[in-house]
């Protein structure tokens, strides 16, 4: 049992050594000096007493030789940084360890150390066994033709591989990350209140204006169908994938736990890193994938009859394997042909309805409804707000001429009294109404009348004697009246042509 003082000698005689190996990695040194003071008092003693073994070898006796060759042993004796468990070699290893020394030049033992360091045979090991698993025949199964085509969705009968979304802010404060998303994602972050060294993360967002990020990432997915279409947390919106079979690691009727191997935007987390920190997370990430990875997995028609009617199942799949995942379409939720009110609250707060068309008009590819009653639906008809997305946003100008030029390029209209040299649809009024008042056109009633009741104190002609605010006022009162006629059931009917097309 070693008293205070000595321990105190030998730590001071082993970080002498580990000072050369900061010297090679600073991140595995901290690894090393850790590792070497958990080590019982047995360990100490027999490690103090085995590095200094190798002074004899020493090449003249040189100090720099004799300092490599310490850490070079104390590193092998250590187990490695990677490994941080103390083994302790059996004499003929020990031998062996020995003779090398005999031969071993400076820069041999300087590599050697590096070669331990970063040492990831355990990751090495984790692909050599992931290859096999995703090449079984069990996934003939999970053949993409054998999914519906998305341009021909029919919502009575399809089968999709989708990866469901949600409006996702992370705040980012490890300096390394923060620096690589100012250089590399600067258009999908923004500053944090108080804090100058931390950004927001717009997650979702970037996933929407750069889909090819999927490629790069282990994905959590759903197999939905008409018969079983909930997501993870009833998530309202996302893509449909196409993934070909080899790239689904693991496929289960039930949560899989996915979130412990997801990699996230890599190059962030592992910009900024040393060499052997970005090895221990590579490492650590294959060993994890290599657990969840499974050889014989379920059909796709196992999976669905297997998962519960307001269940959700769970894929695990990666971007890139024996071919890479791609979005085929992008869905959102509806029940009775409405917007789901939980997508139109969050299309308030971040835009979604800009961001999916966006994502549809450049990837050219269709935004398909996926049928779920089990949401609350809001009063925005899917037709309609599909119809709609493409209104002029050109900058702006006085009402009456905006209202008229929405108007000249519409097929599908209605008369309203108020406005008797104008005709308007509902979609269009709404899309007025909110640029007027800075909202999102999905809105409901209740909400545009809070809007607009403050809208009022500063433009009602009781109010303000600005011409310009009374004139805008007037026809802001109008569209809004149009929209509680129609809401209402206060005002007449759809004309019967239009009324078919959105049945």
């Amino acid at each position: 049992m070693l008293n205070r003082t000595q321990r105190q000698q030998i730590y001071q005689q082993l970080n002498a050594i580990v000072a050369t190996v900061r010297g090679i990695d600073p991140d595995a040194a901290d690894d090393l000096s850790a590792s070497v003071y958990s080590m019982s008092d047995d360990d100490l003693e027999w490690i103090a007493r085995e590095v200094v073994r190798g002074d004899a070898y020493g090449w003249f006796w040189q100090a720099s030789w004799k300092a490599m060759a310490r850490a070079w042993l104390l590193v092998v004796f250590a187990g490695g940084p990677p490994r941080g468990a103390y083994d302790e070699p059996s004499p003929q290893v020990m031998a062996g360890h020995l003779n090398y020394l005999r031969t071993a030049s400076e820069a041999t033992l300087r590599a050697g150390i590096v070669h331990r360091i970063l040492d990831a045979q355990t990751g090495r090991d984790a692909i050599a066994g992931i290859v096999p698993m995703l090449t079984d025949a069990s996934r003939d199964a999970w053949d993409p033709s054998l999914f519906t085509d998305p341009t021909q969705h029919r919502g009575n009968a399809y089968r999709y591989i989708i990866n469901a979304l949600r409006p996702t802010r992370i705040q980012v404060s490890d300096a390394a990350e923060v620096q690589y998303l100012r250089t590399h994602r600067s258009t999908f972050i923004e500053p944090v209140s108080g804090n100058p060294n931390a950004v927001v993360y717009h997650l979702t967002r970037y996933y929407l204006s750069e889909p090819d990020a999927l490629c790069s990432e282990v994905l959590s997915c759903s197999l939905i169908s008409q018969a079983k279409k909930t997501t993870y947390q009833n998530m309202t919106f996302g893509f449909v994938l196409y993934v070909p079979k080899a790239n689904i690691c693991n496929a289960g009727t039930i949560d899989l736990v996915a979130a412990q191997v997801q990699n996230t935007a890599r190059g962030m987390n592992l910009s900024g890193r040393s060499t052997y920190r970005r090895t221990q997370r590579i490492t650590d990430f294959l060993s994890q994938l290599g657990g969840k990875a499974r050889q014989v997995i379920p059909t796709p028609d196992q999976i669905l009859t297997g998962t519960s009617v307001h269940g959700h199942n769970e894929l695990i799949v990666l971007g890139t394997f024996m071919g890479q995942v791609r979005a085929r379409a992008l869905f959102v939720k509806v029940s009775n042909g409405c917007l789901w009110r939980s997508f139109v609250e969050d299309d308030v707060k971040h835009k979604l309805t800009e961001l999916i068309f966006a994502c549809a008009q450049a990837r050219r590819i269709p935004v398909i409804p996926i049928r779920d009653d089990s949401g609350e639906a809001s009063k925005i008809s899917f037709l309609d707000w599909y119809r709609n997305r493409s209104l002029p946003r050109e900058e702006p100008r006085s009402v009456q001429s905006s209202i008229q030029a929405v108007v000249s390029s519409s097929r599908e209209l209605v008369v309203d009294d108020r406005f008797p040299n104008v005709q308007l649809s509902m979609g269009q009024a709404r899309a007025l109404l909110a640029r007027e008042l800075n909202v999102s056109p999905f809105l409901e009633l209740s909400a545009l009348r809070s809007t607009y009741r403050r809208f009022a104190v500063t433009h009602h002609p009781d109010k303000t004697a600005d011409k310009e605010k009374q004139a805008k006022f007037v026809v802001v009162r109008g569209l809004l009246t149009l929209i509680e006629g129609e809401e209402t059931g206060t005002r007449e009917p759809l004309p019967i042509a239009w009324k078919k097309q959105l049945d």
